[in-house]
């Protein structure tokens, strides 16, 4: 998706301008946080034993790398220019982080309990404030659900 919205920048696209920025620094704080969110997905502790991953991922939010990564974008969702990490508008990593969060909050991170995400009152306001943006609104419009 980033390398769509770049090639859409190039082309003059508004559309993927507004999902990924021309600007190289704030393009790069759009890569950062939009890696961020695979990695916290790539190190998820798995197994084949549910007891075994249960233990795991809690382990994992408590005082592991999810723990880490959650206390570094709660810092950095607080330096933002307003409710997303570009400002007023919300850019592909505004959506991808949305996603990771949403997981949490729907229950559907193993081990990890929806409650989790109280903790890190930024990370809980850019999570309610990203189905207000433009295109997440759009996209309820036109396919009738949440993405």
């Amino acid at each position: 998706a980033r390398w769509a919205c770049q090639k859409g920048n190039a082309a003059g696209s508004a559309a993927t301008a507004e999902l990924y920025p021309a600007d190289p620094d704030a393009a790069f704080g759009v890569e950062e946080l939009a890696a961020f969110t695979s990695e916290v997905l790539d190190r998820s502790p798995q197994s084949q034993d549910a007891d075994e991953k249960k233990a795991l991922r809690q382990a994992y939010a408590k005082d592991g790398f999810l723990r880490k990564a959650m206390n570094y974008v709660e810092r950095r969702l607080q330096e933002m220019p307003g409710p997303f990490l570009l400002g007023e508008t919300a850019s592909l990593a505004d959506y991808a982080l949305y996603g990771l969060v949403d997981m949490i909050c729907k229950g559907d991170f193993d081990g990890v309990e929806p409650a989790y995400v109280d903790e890190f009152p930024s990370v809980k306001a850019h999570h309610g404030a990203v189905p207000g943006s433009r295109l997440f609104k759009e996209y309820v419009a036109a396919y009738g659900k949440e993405p």
